[in-house]
Formats: structure tokens, sequence, C-alpha cells
């Protein structure tokens, strides 16, 4: 009697357990910061991949999808840090996007306000 109620416990346990991992997010491709530099006018962009995909572009767009930065002249690296001059871009929401090798993307919102960012 015992062993069956320490079986069931043990099946329901991974029921659970199999449950709560299905259900969980996935990891993302990479980590993406953006950050005020020391001064305004500046934002300091890094990305860290997960799986040492290697990256390939780098674009800012604004809220209405309109390219307000690109490179293409990304040396497949493993991870990097960009010097943006935000000087001449309007208060508001833009997104960075890191195209990699594999063509998958990984994007990160971010605000801009008096040529600062503030989130």
């Amino acid at each position: 009697m015992k062993l069956t109620n320490a079986i069931k416990t043990v099946a329901a346990v991974a029921a659970l357990f199999s449950a709560v991992v299905a259900n969980a997010e996935p990891e993302p491709k990479a980590k993406v910061y953006v950050n005020s530099y020391m001064k305004p006018n500046y934002a300091i962009v890094s990305v860290v991949p997960q799986k040492g995909d290697e990256i390939t572009k780098l674009e800012v767009t604004d809220e209405t999808g309109n390219i307000v930065y690109v490179t293409k002249r990304i040396a497949n690296v493993k991870s990097a840090q960009y010097l943006l001059n935000i000087a001449k871009l309007s208060d508001g929401v833009y997104t960075v996007n890191f195209t990699f090798s594999d063509q998958s993307e990984v994007s990160k919102l971010f605000v801009v306000e008096n040529n600062t960012v503030v989130r």
C-alpha cells in the first residue's frame, strides 16, 4: 500500500513538473540592453547571444517602423556593444533589432526623452 501511494505521488509530481515545463517561456535568443551613455545624446546598446549565434545586423526603428539607424558592417561577432548617437532622434519609443546568422531576430524597446534613454 505504501509503495502504491509513493508511486502515485511520484506520478503526480512528474505530471505537474511536465505541465510547468511545457508552459514555460522559451529562453530568449539573446539579452539586449539599451542604456544611457555618460552624457546626453548617446546610448549604449549591448547584445549577448545565448547560444553563440553570430550577429550580422543592427537596426533601430521608430514607433512607425521607419528605420532611423542600420548597420550591416558587423563582422559576425559573438557579442557586441554599440554607441548610438541619439541627438537627432525625437522623443518617443524606438526598437533596436539584431539579426543573427540564422536570420532570426531579437528586439528591445527603449524610450528617448530629451536626448537621453529613459527606459
